[in-house]
């Protein structure tokens, strides 16, 4: 009888024991029409533990004299900006600006307002080693007036600027109409 009863129990401990381990394995069972929340305030404990700072191992917490680098003071007020807007940035503010407006006039298939806008980014970049502007004219004609010679002028265009930013738009705007 004890034999019997030491059995069962073993073999109940045995059952708990398999029935704890399969329900760690198994994510728990939801119905799809409840939806799953966090409280407010599970999400602000878990980001606090996450935002903590880790321990310093033992060796570091020891207190050390500072280097000489460490113990200078940073170079720069701090109120400077780190970049200011000197002539240069300004320029190339004014390029990107300009660029941008080419392109949505371009997207827009408006050429008659592309035309000032390419001579004014001749005149800000005098040297256009990029040839932006000559992409930017072949696709304005292309817009306006898709003949032949147009259409030639942009495939030498494209065929020559292989590194043209520009290009892809010369072959969308003018060679694949």
């Amino acid at each position: 009888m004890r034999v019997a009863l030491a059995v069962s129990v073993l073999g109940a401990l045995i059952w708990v024991s398999m029935q704890e381990a399969h329900s760690r394995t198994q994510p728990p069972e939801q119905d799809e029409a409840v939806p799953v929340a966090l409280s407010a305030a599970t999400v602000h404990a878990s980001a606090a533990r996450v935002a903590q700072p880790r321990a310093q191992p033992r060796a570091e917490a020891v207190s050390r004299e500072p280097d000489a680098q460490e113990s200078a003071p940073a170079t720069g007020a701090l109120d400077e900006h780190p970049h200011p807007l000197d002539e240069a940035r300004r320029r190339l503010a004014d390029e990107q600006r300009l660029i941008g407006a080419l392109n949505d006039a371009m997207d827009l298939g408006d050429p008659r307002s592309m035309r000032p806008m390419i001579a004014s980014y001749r005149v800000l970049t005098p040297r256009d080693e990029n040839k932006l502007a000559e992409g930017y004219e072949r696709i304005a004609d292309c817009l306006e007036d898709p003949s032949a010679a147009h259409l030639e002028a942009a495939r030498e265009y494209y065929d020559r600027e292989r590194a043209s930013t520009v290009r892809r738009y010369v072959r969308r705007h003018c060679l694949e109409r």
